[in-house]
């Protein structure tokens, strides 16, 4: 994201001298492992690595695709960045939506193109892959195949199973809170999935207390079916969580970020809601947290 292994290693070098950088610690990573590094790597990142001896390009992101990584080619050069807007501006490739994207994000209203983009010529290295570039081309492989689950149970039944899942899910929502020592808020919606958070969080709490405070914030929708207000209510009252609710931003407001999202072209999904995002960040703001816990994509992960 803009830093060369020479700037990286002044940055690290100026905070602590005893500190290694990690641009020497990724390249001599690779020089032991050589392509296989990506799967040897835990957490979220994105990498590109010159390779001189084989005159090769090596690209990386993590399974899950949390750090965004473009790329664009064009007679032989090829560019990375971590954002669209740094490969048009450089005047890389000219910016021309990618119509046929756009048209399926309209009709499916996700985005189904797992390595193109909203704009021509810009595509993705994909989540969970890495990409070899070299004198006879690019081509991607895929390091990280979805894994079997160990939930460490013995499995007889969906009782096992579920006694499992909540039992990881319950150390998880213990451990983040444990990490979090100003003030904390939870992002609940009508979904189960930031039901369970919030009510394992307050379970949790009840338990081990903290000195900072909790909230609960939930979007509301007045006088429309998609209303959750009555569930979250519910939800909320099963704890001692102050809550806070923040009225959704209007229908126009939402074509007017869909219309933004688009010319930036640089997000996996466009967002037609950010002044909903806007909303959710000055309430943050106002409660003067730091650090928000969210069930956000659960819906879309168990379909």
């Amino acid at each position: 994201s803009g830093y060369t292994p020479a700037t990286i290693t002044r940055k690290y070098s100026a905070r602590d001298p005893q500190v290694v950088p990690i641009a020497r610690v990724l390249l001599a990573a690779y020089e032991k492992w050589g392509k296989d590094l990506a799967d040897k790597l835990r957490g979220d990142f994105a990498l590109v690595i010159w390779d001189p001896a084989t005159k090769e390009l090596y690209a990386a992101r993590d399974a899950f695709g949390c750090r965004p990584l473009f790329l664009a080619h064009r007679l032989g050069e090829f560019a990375f960045a971590s954002e669209v807007q740094s490969l048009v501006a450089a005047d890389f490739v000219e910016l021309k939506p990618n119509m046929v994207a756009l048209s399926d994000f309209i009709v499916y209203s996700t985005h189904r193109a797992f390595e193109a983009s909203f704009v021509q010529g810009i595509n993705r290295v994909r989540a969970g892959h890495y990409a070899v570039i070299g004198s006879s081309g690019m081509t991607q492989v895929r390091y990280w195949p979805v894994p079997g689950i160990a939930l460490n149970v013995d499995v007889g039944g969906q009782e096992d199973l579920a006694s499992g899942f909540r039992r990881m899910l319950k150390a998880s929502v213990a451990a983040n809170m444990a990490s979090v020592d100003g003030p904390l808020a939870i992002e609940l919606s009508g979904g189960y999935d930031s039901s369970a958070i919030t009510l394992l969080a307050a379970e949790h709490l009840a338990a081990s207390p903290r000195g900072a405070p909790t909230h609960l914030v939930s979007f509301v929708y007045p006088g429309l079916t998609c209303d959750e207000s009555p569930y979250s209510e519910a939800v909320a009252a099963c704890t001692s969580f102050p809550h806070v609710k923040i009225p959704a931003p209007s229908l126009a407001a939402a074509e007017l970020g869909f219309a933004a999202s688009a010319r930036h072209g640089c997000s996996p999904v466009i967002d037609p809601s950010w002044p909903r995002t806007q909303a959710w960040g000055q309430a943050l703001r106002s409660l003067d947290a730091r650090v928000a816990f969210t069930g956000i994509g659960g819906d879309d992960l168990t379909w």
